[in-house]
This record gives C-alpha cells, sequence and structure tokens, in this order.
C-alpha cells in the first residue's frame, strides 16, 4: 500500500500543514520538504 504525505504553507497564519500518515518511512522526507518551504517563507 502506497501511503502518501503532503505539506503546504499557509501564509496568512503562517502554518506548515500536513495532511497524511506520518511513520517512520515518511517523516524524513516530510522534515525536509517542510525546511524548503520555511527557509523559502521569511
Amino acid at each position: 500500500m502506497n501511503r502518501t504525505v503532503s505539506i503546504s504553507l499557509e501564509a496568512s497564519s503562517k502554518t506548515i500543514l500536513v495532511i497524511g500518515e506520518l511513520t517512520f518511512t515518511t517523516v524524513a522526507s516530510v522534515l525536509d520538504e517542510a525546511s524548503d518551504i520555511s527557509s523559502s517563507h521569511s
């Protein structure tokens, strides 16, 4: 079964929204993507 996680930035509230199941398999990629998003927005 393929599980996916998506993240997005809610700019008005400065919140990163994570949709999906965080597992040991998905958490590393989510952290990397969240870091990229947060560094591109101040």
